[in-house]
């Protein structure tokens, strides 16, 4: 009988051992991966919009904006200019449509702000809030943004993935489209 004990509680200690060895395995090859692929990635489709109100009505343009394989805890700034093209002054705004992962968008956070050029945290902090901070990647919108004939406006987008949301959002992907519209402004 204590042969047959010994043995079965020698038994529990070697799967243990292996079940805390395939948990460790799994955590080194997830990470392994990680390192050789490209985390926390963005990109605008274009980083220059380009508006102009030198006729009757208004115009518009797209920036597309590209997150892929975000990691939770991901904090990236991208910058973008808006420019005045022609010859009037005008007012503008902007307006975002998520796609992708619905669930990660609906996570991650967004804000806007106006700068003097350039897009860091420090910079990003410096500037003028144009879209507060905000949950949900579609929220960051504003309007009436004053900008002369001729004039580039300078804006910092910064996306963040809070650290403590699930491992199934890991290298999840996301977008969003930001309508920007110029329309004429009424200075007087």
């Amino acid at each position: 009988m204590k042969f047959v004990l010994g043995l079965l509680s020698y038994t529990v200690v070697r799967v243990a051992i292996a079940v805390v060895v395939l948990v460790l395995g799994w955590q080194l090859v997830n990470k392994a991966i990680t390192m050789f692929r490209s985390v926390n990635t963005a990109s605008f489709s274009i980083a220059n919009v380009n508006l102009t109100v030198d006729g009757d009505t208004g115009n518009e343009d797209y920036s597309a904006l590209d997150l892929t394989n975000l990691v939770p805890g991901a904090n990236i700034y991208m910058g973008l200019t808006v420019t005045d093209t022609g010859t009037s002054d005008f007012r503008y705004g902007m307006v975002t449509t998520s796609s992708g992962d619905g669930v990660l968008a609906k996570d991650l956070r967004i804000g806007v702000t106006a700068v003097s050029g350039g897009c860091d945290q420090g910079v990003y902090a410096a500037g003028t809030a144009l879209s507060g901070e905000r949950q949900r990647l579609d929220t960051a919108a504003f309007s009436g943004r004053m900008l002369a004939a001729g004039a580039t406006d300078h804006l910092c987008f910064h996306i963040q993935l809070p650290l403590r949301l699930p491992s199934s959002l890991r290298l999840k992907s996301a977008s969003a489209t930001f309508d920007f519209t110029a329309v004429r402004s009424l200075r007087g």
